[in-house]
């Protein structure tokens, strides 16, 4: 079970804290990854405010889809 495990991940974000914690990580790693500019303070109020939207701006960005909103890119 290394990093990537699907089980942990999945057992992490029945865990509020720690689903947020792991969250600003993979977001952290996806703009880094695909240089968006970004802070790690927008990347946690977008989590709080907005968790389904959170995850579906990653997907997109992982994945290629089209977007209408992609990751803070300011």
């Amino acid at each position: 079970m290394g990093e990537g495990s699907c089980l942990i991940c999945g057992l992490v974000y029945f865990i509020p804290i720690l689903d947020i914690i792991t969250m600003l990580t993979i977001r952290g790693k996806i703009r880094e990854q695909k240089g968006i500019q970004g802070s790690t303070i927008n990347d946690c109020l977008t989590i709080i405010c907005c968790h389904f939207c959170a995850l579906v701006q990653e997907a997109q960005e992982v994945h290629g889809f089209p977007r209408a909103m992609a990751i803070d890119r300011q």
